[in-house]
């Protein structure tokens, strides 16, 4: 290529296209299609340009955790795969551009953007929690909105009604919220995935702890909390348990499922050919045998 720039956006994707596995959320328009009883050729084109936005997504994610510095290329790469997923939408499905599918994509990137924002205020805060029903707010924000068009572009280019491509859209909104509680959960307890850095106020079950404990415990938390800041792998291992003394991994694991269950509810609603297929992405995001283990027995 000769623009540069065309040509780092290109080197940036490239890489998760090929290294998108069948069925994957990389690949949620074609694994939609498909499910809903439609070619996943077609979708092709919907695939890259979804694989834009998660790329996008994801260099944002990662400039917000990591902190700004100035000059970051990760800007610039991820406001041009933002841009080239709407190229390539317009220029592959014409038919489509009066759509509301299309239509929709500004606003659902307003919405995404305005999640993470949310995320950051809430990561950003040192003295207070967010409630879990803001928690739950900003995922589907972040998270949700996203996940729920590729989702309904797929069901879309599979001519499905309406409603069900509403059904099949809700089914994304829940696998997005889905993907965060997940990550919430593996960068606390994880035992590859959980650093001291990446705990923050902004974490669900630290959500859920600030509405069951009292003021002293929460005093003695935030101590806690500081030394988590500052790398202590001993004060990780004590707010960890503290966490499950507390009963915040049943917590998860009762939000898990009941996003779990309401997925599955609406690729019944939208009389899905193949749920199975769209079902593991589920298993893949959070496996129910995981969850169960977490639960416990009063919540089975």
């Amino acid at each position: 290529m000769d623009d540069p720039f065309a040509s780092t956006l290109f080197d940036a994707w490239l890489p998760l296209w090929r290294a998108a596995t069948w069925p994957s959320i990389a690949m949620l328009p074609q694994v939609v299609c498909e499910a809903a009883g439609g070619d996943p050729q077609r979708v092709t084109a919907a695939s890259a340009a979804w694989q834009h936005l998660y790329l996008a997504a994801k260099y944002f994610d990662d400039i917000q955790d990591e902190g700004c510095r100035p000059c970051r290329p990760e800007v610039s790469i991820g406001l041009g795969l933002l841009f080239k997923a709407q190229n390539l939408l317009t220029t592959y499905y014409p038919e489509l551009r009066a759509a509301d599918v299309t239509l929709e994509l500004p606003r659902i990137l307003w919405e995404a953007s305005r999640g993470q924002y949310a995320d950051w205020e809430m990561s950003a805060a040192t003295t207070s929690v967010a409630t879990a029903e803001r928690w739950l707010a900003q995922a589907h924000a972040k998270s949700g909105t996203l996940l729920g068009w590729s989702a309904g572009f797929g069901s879309v280019l599979a001519n499905v009604s309406p409603e069900q491509a509403a059904a099949y859209q809700y089914f994304g909104e829940r696998l997005g919220i889905l993907i965060q509680v997940a990550d919430d959960f593996k960068d606390m307890w994880s035992v590859n995935g959980a650093k001291p850095l990446n705990v923050a106020m902004s974490s669900l079950p630290l959500c859920f702890a600030r509405t069951v404990i009292s003021e002293r415990e929460w005093a003695q938390l935030q101590l806690i909390l500081e030394s988590v800041a500052q790398g202590n792998e001993e004060a990780l291992v004590e707010l960890r348990q503290q966490l499950t003394d507390w009963g915040a991994p049943a917590y998860v694991a009762v939000i898990a499922k009941i996003h779990r269950q309401q997925a599955c509810d609406a690729l019944a609603e939208a009389d899905c050919p193949q749920p199975d297929l769209l079902k593991r992405l589920l298993d893949q995001i959070f496996p129910l045998s995981e969850i169960e283990g977490l639960s416990g027995e009063a919540f089975l």
